[in-house]
């Protein structure tokens, strides 16, 4: 408690929470360690305090040291004046700077971390975010800011996503159409945008300003970002499901869907591919051989169903088909069992 000017009085108040490091290893005493200490009372006019010792298993690391000599002692926290709760350190070796609030205990909770600037600490409400500890980041509890400039790490304006709504011909044609790149001026924030629209259940980008393409398979002007992303295809009987064995006759016919969409315009013919399964293998290859052109209709009669169909508790035809866009190939399969 040692007095530099006549007027110089501890600033230390009843119940906080002080610590004081001794280190002199440097002069070869061999000494490293803290002292954690509760104030019980201040004596202004003396400049003197009193105060206890916080036992082992209340202090970081589980063992307490009595004060010494010469010791600094630094205020951090009080578990009674909420006024006295909270403090800045800035540490060389954690590579940050931390306001700390709530503080009532020398071990620290997670929740007493108000602000970090630099390398954030570990806690576990950063467990589910891409962060690398390595790098250096802002956290605060609160932010209210003027002006802020969004930058990738080479310096370039991100582009974020303007939510359009349900997609219309009436807005793709009207005073506002759908813009792919746009700049966005507030008062706070300065960014790049590009619309994004709705339509039959997916999320679509808009490529090209102006575009009035409807968003779908094959349009330029969009690209599918959120959505159903799966090919799938039905067949459909021409004469229904149920037959006379002697009569049958029957065309199945292939239609394929995309991004919630029908896109059978867009399946080729030379990508489509039957089989027939009735496990006489052979005659299911010649079979597949002779209606190798066959394309997205497949024209059936009783004799399509194998020399065997009477023996046996069913025929199965398979379509396995291919979609094509220029970048990915889409594929998948169906089949029915007569």
């Amino acid at each position: 408690m040692k007095k530099r000017w006549d007027n110089d009085f501890t600033a230390l108040a009843e119940n906080d929470v002080v610590y004081g490091v001794v280190n002199d290893l440097a002069s070869g005493g061999g000494k490293y360690y803290t002292s954690w200490l509760r104030v019980l009372h201040v004596d202004i006019s003396a400049n003197t305090i009193n105060a206890v010792m916080y036992p082992d298993s209340e202090v970081p690391g589980g063992k307490n040291y009595p004060p010494e000599p010469l010791m600094i002692l630094s205020h951090r926290g009080n578990p009674v004046d909420t006024e006295r709760q909270g403090y800045w350190y800035l540490s060389s070796r954690e590579h940050c700077i931390c306001m700390l609030n709530g503080v009532t205990k020398p071990v620290l909770e997670e929740s007493n971390y108000s602000v970090i600037v630099g390398r954030l600490k570990h806690l576990s409400l950063f467990d589910n975010l891409p962060i690398n500890y390595l790098h250096s980041y802002i956290y605060v509890r609160g932010l209210v800011a003027q002006d802020i400039h969004r930058i990738d790490f080479q310096g370039v304006l991100p582009r974020i996503a303007n939510d359009r709504g349900e997609w219309s011909m009436e807005t793709a044609t009207g005073a506002e159409p759908y813009q792919a790149d746009r700049e966005a001026q507030t008062e706070t924030v300065r960014v790049m945008m590009y619309d994004t629209v709705w339509h039959y259940g997916c999320k679509w980008m808009c490529l090209v300003s102006g575009t009035t393409d409807e968003p779908k398979y094959g349009a330029a002007g969009w690209a599918m970002v959120e959505g159903n992303p799966d090919f799938s295809i039905d067949i459909e009987s021409s004469n229904g499901w149920y037959f006379d064995a002697e009569r049958f006759a029957t065309t199945l016919t292939i239609t394929g869907e995309l991004y919630n969409r029908d896109v059978t315009a867009h399946i080729l013919d030379s990508d489509v591919e039957w089989t027939r399964d009735t496990g006489n293998v052979t005659e299911d290859n010649a079979w597949a051989v002779a209606h190798a052109e066959t394309g997205k209709s497949l024209p059936l009669t009783v004799n399509d169903l194998g020399p065997d169909y009477m023996n046996m508790t069913g025929c199965k035809f398979i379509a396995r088909v291919l979609l094509r866009d220029g970048q990915n190939n889409y594929e998948t399969m169906n089949y029915i069992t007569f």
